[in-house]
């Protein structure tokens, strides 16, 4: 039973981690992919697929499989919020 906790235990200071330290990294590096989709410089697949293929370079799969399943749907909401604010600032 001990070596049960201790793998939760594990598996769940990891999701604080990657949230705590990963998360802000995402989030920036979706607006800046935002803003190219913005410009026509990269598609949205494109934009997304480069997010999340960073996420994995942080460890991303090693999450529960419906966490990145949130993961990848939080990349594409980011993602379009930014093409959304990089196209007001154009308008401006």
């Amino acid at each position: 039973m001990g070596f049960v906790a201790r793998a939760v235990s594990a598996a769940m200071m990891f999701a604080i981690h990657f949230r705590e330290h990963v998360l802000p990294r995402l989030r920036n590096l979706a607006k800046a992919e935002a803003v190219c989709v913005a410009q026509d410089v990269e598609t949205y697949a494109g934009a997304c697929s480069a997010v999340m293929r960073y996420a994995g370079k942080y460890g991303a799969y090693m999450l529960e499989p419906h966490l990145v399943d949130e993961l990848f749907e939080w990349i594409q909401i980011q993602i379009g919020e930014g093409i959304q604010e990089a196209e007001a600032e154009s308008a401006r």
